[in-house]
């Protein structure tokens, strides 16, 4: 499955000055941009893990199936390691 740069998906889910920021991030144009992108892939991931097992129902391979997500890494954020 191809999946598209996060650059290329649908920047307009999150309005990054709608955005609650928790202490630890500095309130910046640059930070409030990054995490609207990064809640943005989150998103991306999210329908695409559904999409995922939305087939494994349909063939009828979900009861057998065991999906597993995960990353080697957190947020790219301050304190997000």
């Amino acid at each position: 499955m191809n999946r598209p740069p996060w650059t290329e998906v649908d920047q307009s889910l999150f309005d990054p000055d709608k955005l609650t920021l928790t202490p630890n991030l500095l309130d910046t144009t640059g930070t409030r941009r990054a995490l609207a992108r990064y809640y943005t892939s989150l998103a991306h991931l999210d329908t695409t893990i559904g999409t995922c097992l939305d087939c494994l129902e349909r063939t009828g391979r979900a009861e057998h199936t065991i999906a597993i997500d995960t990353s080697d890494h957190g947020a790219q954020f301050h304190g997000g390691k």
